[in-house]
């Protein structure tokens, strides 16, 4: 795993690494791409002194209880906004929902929108939530700014990898 993607994939759930990425930051992204808290407990059990734990223990008690909505406004830019929010519709199933401001381009991962179809800048989409989901949001504007959005849904034995497979490519940065 590369140093870039280890940096992409902890700021995808608001941790920043200052200086380089270290060993146990490639175990921390291993543990958040898993998207499972049992692995961010181990990653803390494992690596009790790294500088990451306190993160870990914080990301892992959030998804444990949940995290239905989530908003942020961009500190260089405050006229770009997002909002996410996720619920449960039937078992099995989820509807997020989103909105923002001020993007040019929105990501939703992982929600198996087409790449070149576009993402409007509010809407909702029921998706496969099993007993586990989780969805992040970026909004970009057009000098490059970005900002970020997750939410998640508790459950005890989530099937991530099955969610997270939907999108073609992982990651979906698309032009609004």
């Amino acid at each position: 795993m590369s140093e870039t993607s280890i940096v992409a994939i902890l700021a995808s759930v608001g941790i920043v690494l200052a200086g380089t990425a270290g060993a146990d930051a490639a175990v921390l992204a291993s543990a958040v791409q898993s998207g499972l808290p049992d692995e961010l407990v181990a990653f803390v059990a494992e690596h009790p002194d790294s500088r990451l734990a306190p993160e870990a223990l914080l990301l892992a008690s959030q998804i444990s209880l949940g995290r239905p909505e989530d908003a942020a406004t961009s500190r260089v830019n405050p006229d770009l906004y997002c909002k996410l929010r996720i619920t449960r519709t039937t078992e099995g199933k989820a509807l997020v929902s989103w909105e923002s401001t001020g993007a040019s381009a929105l990501g939703l991962v992982p929600l198996g929108i087409a790449a070149g179809t576009g993402v409007p800048a509010s809407g909702q989409q029921e998706i496969e939530g099993g007993d586990f989901a989780q969805v992040t949001m970026t909004a970009m504007d057009a000098a490059g700014n970005r900002i970020r959005c997750w939410v998640a849904l508790s459950g005890n034995d989530g099937d991530f990898e099955t969610l997270a497979s939907q999108g073609d490519d992982g990651v979906l940065i698309i032009s609004a």
